[in-house]
């Protein structure tokens, strides 16, 4: 079983099966299907995950994607920032705190996943580290995708090969 601390290169020789981790070109893949041989890692291959085609200055660049879909329950969390003016009538006035005032906060749950695919979803989120960003498709009703950062997210094993994961994703501006 491999380790979120020891990930092998890519090698073309080999064959991989769902959830198995390789690094290519400075970046981590994340095989998607079984018997995945003779497809070489990139963000154009439907056989690996974890990389995103994204227009960032008008020029489209490869990007870390979280692919996995989350468990039932997922919950969605907006509190905008505004600024509060109480005037003496009892007149309130409300304005946008900052341009960037009204970011997304997933709670999210990935539950009865094999140690294999647990182990893909915890080393996306180490390789990270806690502060860099990486995009996802939020959850309906949102559905699009956008940059996010993960500051936390905790496993527990629940039996042999039954791991559930529980993370929060912050939107990035």
């Amino acid at each position: 079983m491999a380790s979120i601390y020891n990930i092998s290169s890519y090698k073309a020789d080999s064959t991989y099966n769902t959830n198995d981790i390789v690094s290519s070109n400075g970046l981590f893949y994340y095989s998607k299907v079984d018997s995945n041989s003779g497809n070489t890692p990139s963000v154009t291959s439907a056989s690996w995950g974890g990389t995103i085609n994204i227009e960032v200055g008008g020029t489209y660049t490869e990007k870390p994607y979280f692919f996995w879909s989350p468990s039932y329950g997922a919950s969605v969390t907006q509190q905008p920032r505004i600024q509060e003016i109480q005037f003496g009538d009892g007149y309130k006035q409300r304005i946008a705190d900052g341009v960037h005032n009204n970011l997304l906060e997933l709670n999210l749950g990935f539950n009865n996943k094999s140690q294999k695919e647990a182990t893909a979803i915890v080393h996306f989120l180490s390789s990270k580290e806690g502060h860099q960003p990486f995009y996802f498709k939020a959850i309906a009703p949102y559905s699009v995708i956008k940059k996010f950062v993960c500051t936390n997210w905790s496993t527990v094993m629940e039996y042999e090969d039954n791991h559930n994961v529980a993370l929060t994703f912050e939107e990035s501006a």
